[in-house]
């Protein structure tokens, strides 16, 4: 069947009881005494059966201390491109980049990191890896 543009949305929720970095070998920890929760919403779109695109974002919040809310303090953004050359092969860009934050009155980020990396690749395997 020949699809022109199909659209795709998730929304996720969930809890972080563990977090650590490790830099340089040594262990960097955000905060090891909260549980963090995060949320995440991704979008997707396949146009003609071999073009797809992809977007996520992933919020990590903890909860305030007046438990009536909640303290974001990072940000993952990812966004991806597929093209299928046949049933089995594809060629792709997938970018990720992770932000602070800032959730305090003075506009500092409260943890204060930033990462990124971009991916090109070439992906071998069944059209069940398709979506």
């Amino acid at each position: 069947m020949f699809n022109f543009l199909v659209f795709s949305w998730a929304l996720t929720f969930g809890l972080v009881p563990y977090q650590i970095d490790f830099v340089e070998n040594k262990i960097s920890e955000i905060d090891a005494n909260r549980i963090a929760t995060f949320a995440a919403i991704d979008f997707g779109v396949v146009a003609f059966d071999r073009l797809h695109v992809y977007t996520e974002i992933e919020t990590f919040q903890y909860p305030n201390d007046t438990l009536t809310g909640f303290n974001p303090y990072r940000a993952d953004y990812i966004f991806g491109i597929d093209f299928y050359i046949n049933k089995n092969i594809s060629v792709g860009m997938n970018h990720e980049c992770d932000h602070p934050i800032i959730s305090r009155s003075d506009f500092k980020p409260e943890y204060n990191y930033l990462s990124a990396e971009t991916k090109l690749f070439v992906r071998i395997g069944s059209e069940n890896n398709n979506p």
